[in-house]
């Protein structure tokens, strides 16, 4: 009696497909080049005429004596003690390049200098995962020669100097998050601490918001966020992000909020009080 022909299975399993990391590599080392030059031409341009333009104003002079006694361990504040309605997120970083530096009046500009660029590198990513390279060095070569940005957001030491970096990278990440593929659903926890970073460095960051949530349930219903495990993350990261703030305001009776429904410049009635800002 013959044994019968054991036919194997069919083995219908597909290769795993094999990471092309050379390429990987060589593309960012191309977008590094790219990041890298924007970055020098934008700090050439922001770098000239820093002490002169525009002098120095109180306002700025106030926020860098903050950082100062933060560098020399006079006070850790959960907010800006001269500007409460803002919070510390650049006095901190600031308080270490003085106390690694030494204290100098325009190291706070060369600070927001450098950081201003920085924008430009950010801005130069933000438009390449959105658009593509070329898109991308538009948008980069643009905001490297602003008048605006270079004037202001690169000279002038206040905390809402760093909220367009700030706003940038946020929105890079939820790029990263919504437009890719799922598993880069990593970058949404990063995408809310950046955001509660950049609530910190001046309230307008609030207008964002309602365009960012309807971004969110565009791609997803609302039940479906509340049953992803990334979502819980990504709001305990934006939480955290803004926690010290939560807590002075907390303590002083929302003493933040007071503040600033008291800056009239912000929404006048009449511009004329915009010719004396600041």
């Amino acid at each position: 009696m013959s044994t019968p022909a054991i036919i194997e299975p069919a083995n219908t399993t597909q290769p795993m497909p094999r990471v092309r990391w050379r390429e990987y590599l060589i593309r960012f080392r191309f977008d590094a080049f790219v990041a890298l030059a924007l970055f020098v031409c934008a700090l050439a341009l922001r770098l000239p005429f820093i002490r002169l333009a525009p002098p120095l104003w109180d306002s700025e002079m106030t926020e860098a004596l903050d950082a100062a006694k933060i560098a020399l361990g006079q006070s850790l504040p959960l907010v800006l003690p001269s500007q409460p309605h803002l919070g510390p997120v650049a006095a901190y970083p600031l308080a270490l390049v003085l106390r690694i530096f030494g204290l100098d009046p325009f190291t706070p500009r060369v600070f927001v200098a450098v950081l201003g660029a920085f924008t430009v590198v950010a801005t130069f990513f933000f438009a390449r995962v959105w658009g593509g390279r070329l898109g991308g060095l538009i948008a980069g070569a643009l905001l490297a020669a602003n008048p605006f940005h270079i004037l202001i957001n690169s000279h002038v030491f206040w905390t809402n100097s760093i909220t367009p970096l700030l706003t940038t990278l946020a929105l890079t990440c939820f790029v990263m998050a919504l437009e890719k593929k799922p598993q880069e659903k990593i970058w949404l926890p990063l995408a809310f601490f950046l955001l509660g970073l950049a609530l910190q460095s001046h309230p307008s960051v609030l207008a964002l918001l309602p365009g960012l949530a309807l971004w969110l349930l565009a791609r997803r219903g609302a039940l479906a966020w509340l049953r992803e495990r990334w979502t819980w993350v990504a709001a305990g990261a934006g939480v955290l992000a803004y926690s010290n703030f939560i807590v002075f305001n907390l303590v002083t009776g929302f003493r933040s909020i007071a503040v600033a429904s008291a800056k009239s410049y912000a929404l006048p009635t009449d511009p004329a009080p915009l010719n004396s800002y600041p």
